[in-house]
């Protein structure tokens, strides 16, 4: 070797020396400054651990064989130890591919098992949507039909009103026509008399009104003060109103037809209020009626469709089934107060002032009254024929 290189090792093997010497010194001052700040079982055990360091820790560098022979045995350790280090490294490596293929088979059943499921929850979810389909058009032909026998329902009460008049005028147009000249002549002298006396004092009026489409059905009719008069046509689904000379006011549509109609409240002399019958739609209106007009107030709601109504009070109605035998009685929101028991299906209902429902029946044609307050029938009367 060169001077320069032994210069160069020797101001290395002075540095490592006095960084070593300037280590022990600065260990050995903070041991000593421990011991004399610590109790003294603690000083003893800061004595002990100093002791053995620098006894037995720092290796017998005084001969250079003993330093080699530290080196080389420094150097085995660390080769075996970084052999290790290196097999654990490899086990390391292959435990972390199994585990990276472990993973990529989970992932590939994963995406196999979120595939058959998206099948079929898009096969459930199809099985359901022809099913709804199904179902709601099955709804829509039930709808149909009801609505359909409601039409026929209505029609045929329609039809049996016009049946009993016709009948009626028939069995009275044949009994004149039996009956003597003598009598004939006294009778149609008396019906000379009585039409003369009955046209002083009576109008008739037309209820066609512009709008018509159909010749009119007058189910019913309500005398308002002032001598007004509101008329339900079901067949043009029109609430008509019409003054005493019988001038039209004003006409009302309606979604379908109304049928029967109250009077609910006539203590304001300039406002008034009636409620009509809509069975197809399972509804009764609330309707304002002024000198000009006839305004919808409110709409209820009904589970049943019913035909007939009387104002019991501004805040009961009476009404009757449009199907079955009975009266119920509910409040403005359409809710069942209580249920009449009765085998009448009236066509017409009436409150009188003590309290009582009056009914009417067209195909036998019979009366009948009853008591609201206990359900009592006080008389039944049947026409006779």
């Amino acid at each position: 070797m060169t001077l320069d290189v032994f210069e160069a090792q020797e101001k290395s093997i002075d540095e490592a020396e006095n960084e070593f010497c300037e280590n022990v010194k600065k260990f050995t001052s903070d041991t000593k400054v421990k011991m004399r700040t610590s109790s003294r079982e603690d000083a003893m055990k800061v004595f002990d651990f100093a002791f053995v360091f620098l006894t037995q820790a720092i290796p017998d560098l005084s001969n250079l064989e003993y330093a080699s022979e530290f080196r080389n045995e420094e150097t085995a350790t660390l080769r075996k130890d970084f052999e290790k280090f290196e097999n654990n490294m490899k086990s390391l490596s292959q435990k972390l591919e199994e585990a990276q293929l472990s993973i990529k088979s989970l992932s590939e059943k994963l995406e196999d098992a979120q595939q058959n499921l998206s099948e079929k929850v898009s096969k459930v979810v199809g099985n359901a949507s022809f099913f709804q389909e199904k179902v709601e058009k099955n709804l829509d032909e039930l709808n149909e039909a009801k609505r359909s026998n409601t039409l026929k329902i209505l029609g045929l009460r329609m039809m049996q009103k016009v049946l009993y008049d016709r009948t009626k005028l028939f069995e009275d147009k044949a009994e004149t026509t039996t009956s003597s000249s003598q009598a004939s002549a006294s009778v149609a002298a008396t019906s000379y008399v009585s039409t003369q006396r009955l046209s002083q004092r009576s109008t008739t009026f037309s209820v066609r009104a512009l709008g018509d489409a159909e010749v009119p059905n007058i189910n019913d009719m309500k005398l308002l003060p002032g001598c007004l008069i509101v008329l339900a046509d079901s067949k043009n689904k029109y609430v008509k109103l019409y003054d005493r000379q019988g001038r039209q006011i004003h006409n009302r549509a309606f979604k379908s037809s109304p049928v029967c109609l109250t009077i609910m409240d006539i203590t304001c002399p300039t406002t008034w209020e009636v409620g009509v019958t809509q069975p197809l739609e399972r509804e009764i209106s609330i309707l304002t009626v002024t000198q000009n007009s006839v305004q919808l107030k409110a709409s209820i709601k009904t589970e049943r469709q019913y035909w007939a109504i009387a104002a019991v009070t501004t805040k009961t109605l009476a009404v009757s089934d449009l199907y079955g035998a009975g009266v119920d009685l509910i409040d403005l929101s359409g809710m069942l107060l209580y249920k009449l028991s009765t085998t009448f299906n009236p066509w017409h209902l009436v409150t009188s002032p003590d309290e009582c429902l009056v009914m009417s029946h067209y195909p036998d044609d019979s009366l009948a009254k009853m008591k609201l307050e206990d359900n009592t029938t006080i008389f039944h009367h049947k026409v006779p024929q």
